[in-house]
C-alpha cells in the first residue's frame, strides 16, 4: 500500500513567475509515483518471480472507479515516460499512426505541392527516409516546393529517380482508381508489407478496418478523393479492440471495464473516496406504485419513509461499491498495489484504502518497507505470499 499527499511547498508571492515553486495536485504526485515506479521497473528488466521472465508494458493494468483527473494525469504522466499505453477498448481509427499515414498518400495525390504531406509520404513506410535524405533534397531549394525539388533530384540521383517514379504511379492511379481501389492496389503490390514492417503485424485488423470503412463510404456517397477525406475526418469512427490481447501496452481502465480481463501486475490508486449519490435518482417501488425519489443531503429523520428507502438504497450502493473492490482486487496474478491520493490525510473510514489498511493492522505478516521512487520516499506495506 502507497500514500500520495499534496506536495506543500511555500512560496514567497512575490517571486517572479520563473522562480514559483511548483505545486502539484496529489493525483499528479501519485500518477508521477506509479509512472516513475513502472518506468524503473521496465529499465532495470524488473523480473516476475511466478513467469521468470522481466517485466514489460503489457503485464501491468491500472484501475479506477471512474474516469476523471487522475485518470487523465496517469496517462500523461506514462506517455511522457514513454511508457505504451492503451486506455480504451475503442479507439478512433483516424488515431493510429498506420491510417494517418494512408490518409497522407490521398492528401498527396489530391495535393503534391504540399511540402508538408510529401515530406510525411517520404517519410512513411512506403519510402521510409531518413531525416538527413529529406534535409537532402529540401535545404537550398529557394522558393520551388519539395515536389520540384524531388524532380530535380530525380534526373542527377537514381535512387530519387525511383523514388519519383513511385510517387508518379501513384499520382496516375487517382485518375483510373476509387479510393477502395487505390488502396488495394497500393497494398497489394508490396505495400502491405511495408506498412507491417514499421506498424507491426497487430496493425493488420487495423489496415483490414480502414478498408472497410472505405467501402462504406463507397456505398453511402458520391465516390471522389476529395470527398473521403472530408468523410473520413468528420466521421467518428471507432475500432474495437481485445484488450485482453494486448500484449505490449499498460492498460489504465475502469473497474467495469476490466471484467474478464487479468494482469500480472495490478495497480489500484483510485482507493481513498467512497461514492454519494447526489443527482441520480431512485426508482422505487412500493405497495403496487413506482415513483421516483430524489437524493437529499438534508437532515433526515429516522422516522420518515424517506430516511428508510434512502438508507436501503445507500446500502445497496455500499454493497456494489464492495463489490467493485472484489473485481479489482482479482485481476491481479502477480502483484496487487493498492495506492491513494487526498489532498489532506483524512480518508473515508469506509474507502477500500481504509479497508485494506484495517484488514493489514489484523495480520501479524506484513511488513513496512521504505524505498525510494525517483527521488521519493515511501512507506510500503507489504504481504508477500
Amino acid at each position: 500500500m502507497a500514500f500520495a499527499r499534496k506536495k506543500n511547498n511555500i512560496r514567497n508571492v512575490w517571486d517572479l513567475p520563473v522562480n514559483q515553486v511548483e505545486m502539484r495536485s496529489s493525483e499528479s504526485e501519485l500518477a508521477i509515483l506509479i509512472s516513475t515506479q513502472i518506468k524503473d521497473w521496465l529499465k532495470n528488466g524488473e523480473v516476475l518471480p511466478s513467469k521468470n521472465r522481466v517485466i514489460n508494458p503489457g503485464d501491468i493494468m491500472i484501475l479506477v472507479r471512474k474516469r476523471g483527473l487522475f485518470f487523465d494525469k496517469i496517462i500523461q504522466e506514462l506517455k511522457r515516460n514513454e511508457i505504451p499505453v492503451v486506455s480504451s477498448d475503442k479507439i478512433k481509427l483516424k488515431d493510429y499512426l498506420v491510417v494517418k499515414d494512408l490518409i497522407k498518400l490521398i492528401e498527396f495525390v489530391l495535393l503534391p505541392g504540399d511540402d508538408l504531406v510529401l515530406a510525411n509520404v517520404l517519410k512513411g513506410p512506403l519510402f521510409n527516409l531518413s531525416d538527413q535524405e529529406i534535409f537532402e533534397i529540401s535545404y537550398g531549394r529557394g522558393s520551388i516546393s519539395l515536389w520540384d525539388s524531388l524532380i530535380n533530384y530525380s534526373k542527377k540521383n537514381s535512387k530519387y529517380e525511383v523514388i519519383y517514379n513511385n510517387l508518379r504511379d501513384i499520382i496516375d492511379k487517382k485518375s483510373i482508381y476509387s479510393p477502395f481501389d487505390f488502396y488495394s492496389d497500393i497494398l497489394n503490390t508490396g505495400g502491405r508489407e511495408k506498412f507491417l514492417s514499421i506498424f507491426e503485424s497487430e496493425n493488420i485488423e487495423i489496415i483490414d478496418e480502414f478498408l472497410n470503412q472505405v467501402l462504406l463510404y463507397e456505398e453511402s456517397n458520391i465516390i471522389s478523393f476529395q470527398g473521403f477525406i472530408d468523410w473520413f475526418e468528420n466521421t467518428s469512427m471507432n475500432f474495437k479492440i481485445d484488450l485482453g490481447n494486448v500484449k505490449d501496452k499498460v492498460r489504465v481502465l475502469t473497474v467495469h471495464s476490466s471484467k474478464g480481463l487479468e494482469s500480472e501486475v495490478v495497480f489500484l490508486p483510485d482507493t481513498t473516496s467512497v461514492p454519494v449519490n447526489r443527482q441520480n435518482p431512485y426508482i422505487i417501488k412500493e405497495n403496487s406504485l413506482t415513483f421516483i425519489m430524489f437524493p437529499s443531503s438534508l437532515p433526515e429523520s429516522e422516522s420518515s419513509n424517506y430516511f428508510r428507502v434512502n438508507s436501503q438504497q445507500k446500502k445497496k450502493e455500499y454493497k456494489e461499491y464492495l463489490r467493485l473492490f472484489y473485481v479489482a482486487m482479482t485481476r491481479a496474478r502477480d502483484r496487487l498495489y493498492i495506492c491513494g491520493y487526498k489532498q489532506t490525510r483524512n480518508i473515508d473510514k469506509n474507502s477500500w484504502y481504509a479497508l485494506a489498511e484495517r484488514t493489514f493492522d489484523k495480520i501479524d505478516f506484513y511488513s513496512d518497507n521504505q524505498k525510494f521512487i525517483g527521488d521519493k520516499r515511501i512507506t510500503v506495506k507489504r504481504i508477500e505470499s
